[in-house]
């Protein structure tokens, strides 16, 4: 965590004096910083500030809908997420309008399409309204398949996801069911990565 933030950190202060404070670049180290300190310390309020300050430089800097507009929206989405119910609403909000970009950017076939139906997927799972989150999940892992490759580690942790879902909702045989392919795609993405090196 030190290290990653001392980087961030450094960055920020670099673009800074290069390219001024308001510079796509400042908003990544931003990002960044709000990333490391939401993953060591789960400090969430500190992370939404940092995040919130890489948005404004981006929507003013890149306008509104931006891919780095959207990317800043999905992390913002992800604090509230994390947050519980009492953020929940506007986390739907957040991904919402990163789905909204990230769609008009790319198309429907996109990895920042599913990261994005992911957590909105997310968020109705948490509300317990599972019928929602379903068939976002499938259609995230679907996407994630056809455009990561069946065995990349997105694609597996959205299995995860699946079958968490299916768990809750009592649908045992189901869940195992996810459980086994996410598992045997676990198996083949280790089998991939230790060839690699």
């Amino acid at each position: 965590f030190k290290k990653a933030w001392e980087y961030y950190d450094r960055g920020r202060e670099l673009n800074e004096k290069l390219f001024g404070p308001n510079h796509p670049n400042v908003g990544g180290s931003f990002n960044g910083l709000g990333m490391t300190i939401k993953e060591s310390k789960g400090n969430l309020d500190e992370a939404e500030a940092y995040h919130r300050k890489a948005l404004r430089i981006f929507e003013e800097v890149l306008g509104y809908d931006s891919e780095k507009v959207a990317l800043t929206l999905n992390l913002i989405a992800e604090v509230y997420r994390k947050q519980g119910k009492f953020g929940y609403d506007q986390s739907e909000a957040y991904y919402e309008r990163a789905l909204r970009i990230n769609r008009d950017l790319f198309g429907n076939e996109h990895p920042e399409v599913a990261e994005n139906l992911n957590g909105l997927a997310q968020v109705f799972k948490n509300q317990f309204n599972f019928s929602k989150a379903e068939p976002l999940f499938i259609e995230a892992i679907a996407i994630s398949e056809r455009t990561l490759g069946e065995n990349h580690i997105h694609v597996i942790h959205r299995y995860r996801n699946l079958a968490d879902l299916y768990e809750k909702m009592g649908l045992t045989e189901k869940a195992q069911s996810v459980w086994n392919v996410m598992n045997l795609r676990k198996a083949r993405h280790d089998e991939e990565f230790n060839k690699a090196e």
